[in-house]
């Protein structure tokens, strides 16, 4: 589960880089080598489920009343998280 969250940081924190970046190669680079990382890092976790058909979930605390943070990834997400 780690891993999906890890490609989901990666999305988002190289696209906010490569809008600050200066110029438009630098910024290029940048925002594509952050797709491929996380693509890869997206596939490492998707495809083990896929084969094994194990639920991958992630539960942790949170301060809101009555709420809790709550990731899963089951074959039909993982599924749907290959495209990406």
């Amino acid at each position: 589960m780690t891993l999906t969250l890890l490609a989901l940081f990666i999305f988002v924190g190289t696209g906010i880089v490569a809008l600050c970046g200066g110029s438009a190669r630098w910024a290029t680079i940048v925002g594509a080598g952050g797709v491929v990382i996380g693509s890869l890092l997206g596939l490492a976790a998707a495809v083990p489920v896929l084969l094994g058909g194990a639920r991958l979930s992630l539960h942790l605390p949170w301060e809101v009343p009555y709420g809790s943070f709550a990731v899963a990834l089951d074959p039909l997400s993982a599924w749907f998280l290959l495209p990406l």
